[in-house]
C-alpha cells in the first residue's frame, strides 16, 4: 500500500491513510512526504479528513461536505469488510476500491509490465526498474539506497528528485515515461486482474493455498496469468529452470513466449536468453570479488524479434552486487524483459527496420545501474558486522525460499571465513504452517543452529495444535542431531540469542513477519557493546 500511496502522491493527489502500527520506517517516510497516517482504524479517519490538496477543511464542517473532498477509499486484502472506515465510507457514498482494483486502474495509464511468481518477483522488478530508462514502478519492497539515489522518482523535467523516501517506499511515477513496472501479487489473485503488455513469471510454488483451495487450483491460476483471456495480447517471459513452471512448460511455448534458463550440458532445450554455467565464467575470471560482485554471461538466442539485430544470437556480460544463483536468474529475467520492452517500443513507433534497430541500440538496458543496484531491503540484506558477528536479514518464509537463502548464506560464510551459520526463523500464518509444515524438513540443512520463533499470525486467528513446534518436529525427523530451539515467547528467544551467538558466527533472521526487529535490536546492542 505504501508504494501505491507514494505513486498517487507523485501524481499530484492528496493522500492519507491509517494503520495499526505507525511506528515503522515506512510510515516515517510517508510522513516525510506529507502523507498523513493515523494510528488505528476509526470512522473518524473518514469523516474528519479533507482531501483538498492545499486547503484543509475544518473538522467541525458537515461530514457530507467533507466526503466530497474524499473521493476514494482503498484497502488491502487484509482488511475485513466490517472495518469501521470501510463502513463509514460506504455510508457516505464514497467510492471504495480494493488495492488490486486501484492498481489495475493505475496500470491503464501506462504500458504495464507485470512481474509475478512465488519467489524473486520483488528483486526482479527492482532490477528491471534500474535498467529500463524512464520507467515508473510499484514494487512491494523497499529499495536499498546507494551513494546516489539513481532509483529515486523523477520530476516532470526528468531530473532526479532529492527525496530518498520515494526510492525506499518502492513507488516511482515518471509522468512522461512509457513503462510501468508492477509486482503482481498472487496471494489474493491480484496478478490476474492487471491490464498488461508484458508478463514475467519467475517461479511457481505451493504458497497461498488458503486463498486458492489447493495446489491444482494455484497452478491453474498461474496458467491463467500466462494464457488466459487477459493475456492474449501480452508478451510473456518465463523462467524455464523453475520446477513449477517446467511442469507446464510444453503448454507455454509459442511466439509470444520468451524463455530464460541455464545452458546445461546435454540439454534438449535452448532458452531464448541463456545463462552460461558458472564454471564457464569462472574459467576466465573470478565469479565474485571482495565486494560480492557476481559476474555471469547471457547468450541471446531469440527465436522472434522486432528487428534483424534482435534475431541474431549475441552475448552479454552482466554484473550484480548480489550473491546467489537465484539472483543471477532474477537479473537475467530483468535483462530479458528490458530487451523485449525495447523491441515492443521499436515496433510501435517506427515503420522501417533501420529506425527500429536505432531504437533498440539507443535504448539498451542500463547495465551500469544494474551493477550499482544495491538490492531490496530484507532480501539477503547484510546489516553489518558487530562484535565479530555478521548480521543478515531475509524475507524468506517458505521452504524453497529458505533453502535458497541458506545456500547463499553458506557460500557467504565460506567466502568470509565465518564459523557457524545461526538461523532464527519465524513461521508465517497458522494456515500455512498447518498445511506446509511437512515441507520444511530439509530447508534448514545448511545452518548449524536453528532457532524457531512462534507463528506470525498476519491477522489470522490461532488454530489449536498449530505452533512453531510443528516446524521443529519436521526438521528433527530429518536431522535428529541438529541443534534446534523453539521459543514461543520472544524475550526467551532473545536471551538465548545473546547466550548462543558468538564471535565468528553469521546470524540470519528469516521471516515475513516482525522477527527482523529482534535481529536489528541484537545488532544495535552488539554495535554499542551492550550485548
Amino acid at each position: 500500500m505504501s508504494a501505491i500511496a507514494s505513486v498517487l502522491w507523485q501524481m499530484g493527489h492528496s493522500v492519507s491513510g491509517s494503520d495499526l502500527d505507525v511506528e515503522t520506517p515506512v510510515v516515517e517516510k510517508l510522513l516525510a512526504l506529507g502523507i498523513e497516517v493515523s494510528k488505528g482504524h476509526s470512522k473518524k479517519n473518514i469523516v474528519e479528513r479533507s482531501f483538498a490538496v492545499k486547503n484543509s477543511i475544518s473538522k467541525n464542517s458537515d461530514s457530507q461536505n467533507l466526503s466530497k473532498n474524499l473521493e476514494l477509499v482503498t484497502h488491502s486484502s487484509a482488511i475485513e469488510k466490517d472495518n469501521p472506515e470501510l463502513k463509514q465510507a460506504k455510508e457516505l457514498g464514497i467510492e471504495i476500491l480494493t488495492r488490486a482494483e486501484l492498481l489495475a486502474e493505475i496500470c491503464k495509464l501506462k504500458k504495464t509490465i507485470a512481474i509475478a511468481g512465488a519467489h524473486g518477483k520483488t528483486t526482479t522488478a527492482a532490477m528491471l526498474a534500474s535498467m529500463l530508462p524512464q520507467s515508473s514502478y510499484i514494487i512491494g519492497g523497499q529499495l536499498i539506497s546507494g551513494d546516489s539515489d539513481e532509483m529515486g522518482a523523477l520530476n516532470e523535467l526528468g531530473e532526479l528528485n532529492e527525496l530518498g523516501e520515494l526510492n525506499e517506499l518502492g513507488g516511482s511515477w515518471v509522468k512522461n515515461g512509457e513503462w510501468l513496472i508492477v509486482e503482481a501479487d498472487e496471494s489474493d489473485g491480484t496478478f490476474l486482474t492487471l491490464p498488461t503488455v508484458l508478463k514475467v513469471l519467475t517461479s511457481i510454488d505451493a504458497d497461498h493455498i488458503e486463498h486458492y483451495g489447493g495446489e491444482q487450483e494455484l497452478q491453474q491460476a498461474y496458467k491463467e496469468f500466462l494464457v488466459g483471456d487477459n493475456s492474449l495480447s501480452s508478451k510473456k517471459i518465463i523462467n524455464i529452470d523453475d520446477l513449477g513452471i517446467a511442469e507446464m512448460r510444453d503448454e507455454l511455448m509459442g511466439e509470444s513466449f520468451y524463455t530464460v534458463g541455464r545452458a546445461t550440458e546435454g540439454s534438449q532445450i535452448v532458452a531464448d536468453f541463456q545463462i552460461l554455467e558458472d564454471s564457464a565464467v569462472m574459467d576466465t575470471q573470478a565469479k565474485t570479488s571482495i565486494k560480492n560482485l557476481t559476474e555471469f554471461q547471457i547468450i541471446q538466442n531469440s527465436k522472434t524479434g522486432a528487428t534483424e539485430t534482435a534475431t541474431k544470437a549475441r552475448q552479454q556480460k552482466l554484473k550484480i552486487q548480489m550473491l546467489g544463483e537465484h539472483n543471477i536468474t532474477n537479473a537475467t529475467l530483468a535483462y530479458a524483459t528490458a530487451i523485449v520492452a525495447t523491441e515492443i517500443t521499436a515496433v510501435e513507433t517506427t515503420i522501417n527496420e533501420a529506425a527500429a534497430n536505432k531504437i533498440v541500440a539507443d535504448k539498451k538496458p542500463n547495465l551500469k545501474r544494474l551493477k550499482d543496484f544495491k538490492g531490496v531491503k530484507r532480501r539477503f540484506e547484510v546489516l553489518g558486522e558487530a562484535g565479530g558477528v555478521c548480521f543478515i536479514d531475509d524475507y524468506a518464509h517458505t521452504a524453497a525460499e529458505i533453502s535458497t537463502t541458506l545456500k547463499t548464506a553458506k557460500d557467504y560464510a565460506i567466502k568470509h571465513k565465518c564459523n557457524r551459520l545461526v538461523c532464527a526463523f519465524q513461521p508465517h500464518r497458522y494456515s500455512r504452517t498447518e498445511n506446509l509444515a511437512h515441507t520444511f524438513g530439509e530447508a534448514f540443512k545448511e545452518c548449524d543452529v536453528l532457532i524457531i520463533a512462534d507463528i506470525y499470525s498476519a491477522g489470522e486467528p490461532e488454530r489449536e495444535g498449530v505452533s512453531g513446534k510443528l516446524i521443529v518436529n519436521t526438521v528433527l525427523s530429518n536431522e535428529p542431531y541438529k541443534q534446534v530451539a523453539w521459543f514461543p515467547e520472544s524475550h526467551d528467544l532473545y536471551s538465548y540469542l545473546k547466550a548462543e551467538v558468538r564471535t565468528g558466527d553469521i546470524f540470519i533472521t528469516l521471516n515475513a513477519g516482525d522477527l527482523y526487529k529482534v535481529g536489528q535490536k541484537f545488532y544495535k546492542e552488539k554495535l554499542s557493546g551492550v550485548a
